[in-house]
């Protein structure tokens, strides 16, 4: 039996271990075991002292599996070397893992990343995507070194980003496409340990790692390894890396004065967490949904006139000065809250105020008298 540990702690993080737990338990592989999962501890309740589980280790004790949650990793060192895993799965567990840490596995540490890397390394790449409008992104499975996601590539898969999909609706199709992309890695480096294992010697780590038999035995298990990323994995073009931080709670404030195509796209990628917000009448309106003006097929706001035997258009709502960011443009129950931007219009359809439900803009402006020629405020 392989001992497998997975490590992870957020719902995209749960749903790759779903899967996992189904294909180790299915009846052709039943020679792979998730021994113990790793989680970040309990997190307190917004209000109140209760504790939060993290969705990782709900799941963990649905299914019977031992479940660890160290302050430290240093806490669980000699927990994990005497689990003799072949490998352990990293997906968005929230730390960095030491050398000590990633070299205890006979075959390694992995990482699913939710990214086509090396672009978007870091801890928050499908909202920077969606912030910087990519119209494709993907996920990856690479062999963990000591850099942040630099890792040598084992497979990839691309997806199509949708014009209007949220930082929540692509996560949850990043994550089932992950979980299917980390079986294969798994079924991969399987097969490969299967052959070359045994005409090498391989066997698991023993727990005492300064044994002259866990030397040698470290050695062996690092050739099986080389050998493999020679095959199957390559490396990745520096020259094409880019990283982006976590997101921040103020990274959602609306700034008017940007496009609003960028606008939108900013309320796509902090939908349904930390949620786009604004300030109007000094009170903060979290901004859930909305679409950009498009002139082309207005008629109400494209006005035409000949002048000097020339055909002239002159659009009253895609076009603004800098006095005018922010600036309600119209107020249209059907359609929205028309909103200028410093390029193009923003048309607002679901918006909260705080303390209250999230609403259609035709609902919220029943109950919230907002007029034309006011503003919202960075």
């Amino acid at each position: 039996m392989r001992n497998l540990i997975f490590m992870g702690t957020p719902e995209f993080s749960a749903i790759c271990l779903e899967k996992l737990i189904s294909f180790c338990r299915s009846e052709d592989n039943k020679n792979i075991e998730i021994s113990a999962v790793v989680t970040q501890p309990d997190k307190p309740r917004s209000r109140g002292n209760a504790l939060i589980p993290s969705p990782v280790k709900e799941l963990a004790i649905k299914n019977n599996i031992p479940v660890l949650q160290p302050e430290k990793l240093d806490e669980i060192y000699t927990q994990i070397v005497d689990l003799k895993p072949f490998i352990i799965i990293v997906v968005a567990y929230g730390k960095i893992l030491s050398k000590k840490f990633l070299d205890i596995p006979t075959f390694g540490c992995i990482n699913l990343h939710a990214s086509l890397l090396p672009k978007y390394r870091g801890p928050a790449p499908i909202q920077w995507a969606i912030i910087n409008g990519e119209k494709k992104t993907g996920v990856s499975t690479i062999l963990m070194d000591e850099g942040i996601d630099t890792g040598k590539i084992i497979f990839q898969k691309e997806t199509e980003i949708g014009d209007d999909e949220t930082y929540g609706e692509l996560s949850k199709k990043l994550a089932h496409l992950g979980a299917e992309l980390l079986i294969k890695t798994i079924k991969s480096v399987g097969n490969y340990l299967s052959v070359n294992g045994k005409r090498q010697g391989l066997r698991p780590m023993e727990g005492n790692t300064f044994a002259p038999q866990f030397q040698k035995q470290s050695l062996i298990n690092n050739r099986i390894k080389e050998k493999f990323e020679e095959i199957h994995c390559k490396q990745q073009d520096e020259n094409s890396a880019t990283y982006f931080p976590a997101i921040k709670k103020e990274d959602a404030k609306i700034n008017w004065e940007e496009s609003a195509e960028k606008i939108k796209n900013k309320i796509r990628a902090f939908n349904p967490t930390p949620v786009a917000y604004t300030f109007f009448k000094g009170e903060r309106l979290k901004i859930w949904e909305a679409k950009v003006f498009d002139s082309s097929h207005s008629t109400t706001n494209k006005l035409s006139s000949k002048l000097n035997g020339k055909q002239f258009a002159q659009n009253n709502t895609n076009n603004h000065s800098s006095g005018e960011f922010g600036k309600i443009t119209k107020i249209n129950r059907k359609n929205g809250i028309y909103v200028a931007c410093g390029e193009g219009t923003l048309i607002i359809t679901k918006l909260q105020r705080e303390g209250k439900k999230v609403l259609p803009a035709d609902e919220f402006l029943r109950g919230y008298k907002i007029f034309e020629g006011e503003f919202f405020k960075n």
